[in-house]
Parts: structure tokens; C-alpha cells; sequence
């Protein structure tokens, strides 16, 4: 996933540069796919940049990321990433989450769609029953384990301010294991 920070995908060409920077020096070692992408001012499909950046990944696959959840019409840029030769699309639809998503999503037609947001196995299950076509799905499959700090300086974060200290997020095998199954039915 190239991002050359948190925030919004307008992106300055210093920053453009910097992810091509980056995509060179990981293709270069080895990398297999890339997932990117950029937005104008005006939260359209930015096709200069998204140019640089696919000349960058020359040969390799390339993932639209979850910037078409934000862009000003989902379906424009779902068919502008189809124009430049993108493989797949990382989307939830335009909406907070996939469930949420679905009658956006059931109108994709073009490159393969990976479905993420809120994914689980029940999600899975519910969506390849209301889109027949689904079968790529994108899950963090995380829970928070509790830390084992037993002294805690609240008001002090080390992060951004309101993320929780005292939970360290891990991938849960179980919910992995049970979206794979889902899959598998």
C-alpha cells in the first residue's frame, strides 16, 4: 500500500515523487503488486499522477486503494481506474462499510472489485449471497488485546490524541480462519 501519509489523497508532486521513489526501489527488490491511488482538489481520479505512479509500477498488478470511497462519484472513478489499466479496485462501495456499500458495489462492472470494510465471515456469507459475483474480499481480521501495563499515565497519548494506549491490536487467526472458510463454501 503506497501512501505517503495519513490524511486526505490530494497529493503534492513532491509526494507523487516520493511514492514513485518508493515503488521503484520496491520493485526493484522484489514486490509483486502495488496499491495506490490519488485525487484531485475537486475529489476526481487525479490521471496525471495516477499515471506517474502506474509508469512506476511498470509491469506489475496494481490495486486501486479505498481513495474511490471518497472520490466525488465512485462510479466515475471505478470506470477512470478501468481507462488506465488498473487490475482491481479496493472498495467498500462509498459507504462507511461494505454491508452499507452493497447496492453501489452490485454496480460495478469492469475491473475485479476487492471488497473491503468491516468484512468478516458473516459478511462474507451475506454478500456473496446478495452479489453472486463477489469472490475478493479484504480483511484486517484484527481484535484488541488488552496490554499488560498495570500502570497507566492517562491525558499522555502517543499517538494521535484519542487512541487508546493500553490495547495492542493483532490479527485474530480465528476470525481469518472463519472468513476462509466462508470463502470456501
Amino acid at each position: 500500500l503506497m501512501r505517503p501519509r495519513a490524511g486526505d489523497f490530494l497529493y503534492t508532486k513532491d509526494e507523487i515523487d516520493l511514492l514513485c521513489a518508493q515503488i521503484h526501489t520496491l520493485r526493484d527488490t522484489g514486490a509483486d503488486g502495488f496499491v495506490i491511488g490519488a485525487l484531485t482538489p475537486d475529489g476526481a481520479l487525479d490521471k496525471p499522477a495516477m499515471a506517474q505512479l502506474l509508469d512506476a509500477c511498470g509491469d506489475k498488478p496494481v490495486t486501486l486503494h479505498r481513495c474511490i470511497d471518497v472520490s466525488c462519484d465512485l462510479a466515475g472513478t471505478y470506470r477512470d481506474a478501468a481507462t488506465l489499466g488498473i487490475d482491481t479496485v479496493l472498495t467498500s462501495g462509498g459507504a462507511a462499510s461494505c454491508r452499507q456499500g452493497t447496492a453501489a458495489l452490485a454496480k460495478l462492472q469492469g475491473p475485479e472489485v476487492l471488497i473491503g470494510a468491516g468484512v468478516s465471515a458473516a459478511v462474507i456469507t451475506e454478500l456473496r449471497a446478495a452479489l453472486p459475483g463477489a469472490r475478493a474480499f479484504h480483511l484486517s481480521g484484527k481484535k484488541l488485546v488488552e496490554s499488560g501495563m498495570r500502570f497507566r499515565r492517562e491525558g499522555v497519548p502517543m499517538g494521535l490524541p484519542g487512541l487508546d494506549e493500553w490495547h495492542i491490536q493483532q490479527t485474530d487467526a480465528e476470525a481469518v480462519r472463519a472468513a476462509k472458510d466462508a470463502l470456501m463454501r
